[in-house]
């Protein structure tokens, strides 16, 4: 109620446990396999944008959001799974999303949605809006830290290269063969010939002489 956040996440036997008073949700039985998707893109959900049903669950409670609460993931039927409510100054979120029955924590985008959503929460904004390429702040010009009052680290890293989401570009191997050819090369022999003519004639001049005729 004092403007902090928290995340109450789904297990087996959350509708026993005595929080049900401050879930954002109306809990009901559990149900089974369903599609997880997304009807609200927020900054936690914004990578769901092309493929908005990323997940299959085997089994889940039914849920229904209270007043002042938004279904951000939806199952099949409706009931929610991520849903964001207020107390307070605060916001409550309801995980309904249990991980064992679920396909969701072996993807990539796992790590990225609880990223994003405690970004969200703590309310620290983007990263893009605190990276600036060097010759946008040309006074940054070197890696290092930098110091006006605030300290400033600047690195050669790229955000594009790091993203491990990105999609996989297949190139042709043939791009990549390397092989043995052959290739036909004229010498020219006049000059060593000529050499060859010259060492003979030195020979010849030598016997001569050593034989008393010169």
């Amino acid at each position: 109620e004092n403007g902090k956040s928290l995340i109450i996440t789904a297990q087996d036997d959350l509708n026993q446990i005595d929080v049900l008073w401050i879930l954002p949700v109306e809990l009901d039985e559990k149900a089974n396999n369903t599609k997880a998707c997304v009807k609200v893109i927020n900054e936690f959900t914004k990578q769901f944008e092309n493929n908005k049903c990323f997940a299959t669950l085997k089994e889940y409670f039914k849920a229904t959001p209270k007043n002042n609460t938004i279904s951000v993931i939806e199952a099949d039927d409706s009931s929610s799974l991520v849903a964001l409510g207020k107390r307070g100054k605060g916001n409550i979120v309801y995980y309904g999303i249990l991980d064992k029955q679920s396909d969701f924590k072996t993807q990539t985008s796992y790590p990225i949605f609880w990223n994003d959503l405690l970004n969200f929460l703590a309310e620290t904004g983007d990263i893009s809006n605190y990276n600036f390429r060097i010759h946008e702040k040309p006074l940054l010009d070197k890696v290092g830290i930098y110091d006006n009052g605030n300290k400033i680290a600047v690195n050669l890293l790229d955000e594009y290269e790091s993203d491990i989401a990105r999609e996989t570009i297949a190139l042709d191997e043939t791009g990549f063969v390397s092989g043995i050819s052959e290739e036909k090369v004229v010498v020219n022999l006049d000059l060593y010939l000529i050499i060859f003519a010259i060492l003979i004639m030195f020979f010849e001049i030598f016997y001569i002489k050593i034989r008393g005729d010169l």
